[in-house]
């Protein structure tokens, strides 16, 4: 129930096409510095964790006790869902509402997106250009090219599996 909350929140921000950055690639704009307020973070830092944890909290469903202290870190969120058993590699624990995240262990930065839905792709095509496990996710700080963590909005976007993915267990918590 949360976790749908959550989705159904995160698609609203999408639909208003209010998250987007202004001038482009600055990490700011009038939505963009109310997510990075809400999250405790910097004006003009990354904002995709801030994303997730302004669509947690605009759902009414979740206290700031029950997220990362430092919300806006990806680190911190694997952190604390890693002590609560929550993060996997296996994907096919995965649900619709689960985080996918991929963190650079030596610099700590990553980049962090619910997952709408899984797919497991058997013939390569224009959409899945690879075979696998893809994931239809909704991000904020993110751009259609690539999987990087320097975007300029709030998007829906296919994403493949890779072996540096790894879950967070969200719609279990």
């Amino acid at each position: 129930m949360r976790a749908e909350t959550f989705l159904l929140k995160l698609n609203d921000i999408i639909q208003s096409g209010q998250a987007i950055e202004v001038p482009l690639g600055s990490n700011r704009g009038p939505l963009i510095d109310k997510i990075l307020k809400t999250a405790g973070a910097a004006l003009g830092s990354p904002w995709c964790a801030s994303y997730l944890f302004y669509g947690a909290m605009e759902t009414g469903l979740y206290k700031k006790s029950e997220l990362p202290k430092n919300p806006a870190a990806v680190y911190q969120w694997y952190r604390f869902f890693d002590d609560r058993n929550l993060v996997t590699s296996d994907v096919r624990k995965v649900k619709r509402g689960d985080l996918g995240f991929w963190l650079d262990s030596k610099t700590k930065k990553g980049h962090i997106w619910a997952i709408v839905e899984l797919k497991k792709v058997p013939i390569v095509s224009a959409l899945f250009p690879k075979l696998g496990w893809w994931m239809r996710t909704q991000e904020g700080n993110a751009n259609s090219e690539d999987g990087s963590r320097e975007g300029i909005k709030a998007l829906k976007k296919w994403r493949q599996v890779t072996a540096k993915t790894k879950f967070i267990l969200f719609s279990e918590y």
